[in-house]
């Protein structure tokens, strides 16, 4: 009598064991949202990152802002594609007179809430030849 309760008891609490550790499946996120994250310019390798966001829009739309090292904001639009794991876009700023800058980058979106390892460069700035190149920090997904 003795071994059938300690049996029951022992079968009891390891299916507790087991339903209660069991893990709700990651959140995976969607590559359209707001990103948040740095960037630096690799000609100024002492200079501070810098804040820069994407607002990842349906279809293909993209917007940016960025805060450059002269303290103005800088707002840009343009596409996006996401291959695989390959975000890439173009964009062209829209507040830059009296001619705009254009750029492209390529960042690896991790359905987590993360775009890691992301480059940037200009593709046109008239201002500088040759154009700036860069680095984004990890870019994180805002719910």
């Amino acid at each position: 009598m003795k071994l059938k309760l300690a049996f029951t008891l022992l079968i009891v609490c390891l299916t507790l064991s087991f339903v209660s550790c069991k893990k709700d499946p990651p959140i995976k996120y969607p590559v359209e949202g707001l990103w948040i994250g740095t960037y630096t310019v690799d000609r100024y390798p002492d200079q501070q990152p810098l804040f820069y966001s994407f607002s990842v829009k349906p279809g293909g739309t993209l917007l940016t802002e960025s805060k450059g090292s002269d303290g103005i904001s800088y707002y840009s639009e343009g596409t996006w594609t996401l291959t695989g794991d390959k975000f890439s876009f173009n964009i062209t700023t829209i507040n830059v007179e009296p001619l705009p800058i254009k750029q492209s980058g390529i960042l690896t979106f991790d359905d987590s809430g993360k775009m890691t390892d992301g480059t940037w460069q200009d593709t046109d700035n008239p201002y500088i030849k040759p154009g700036n190149t860069g680095k984004f920090s990890i870019m994180n997904r805002v719910n």
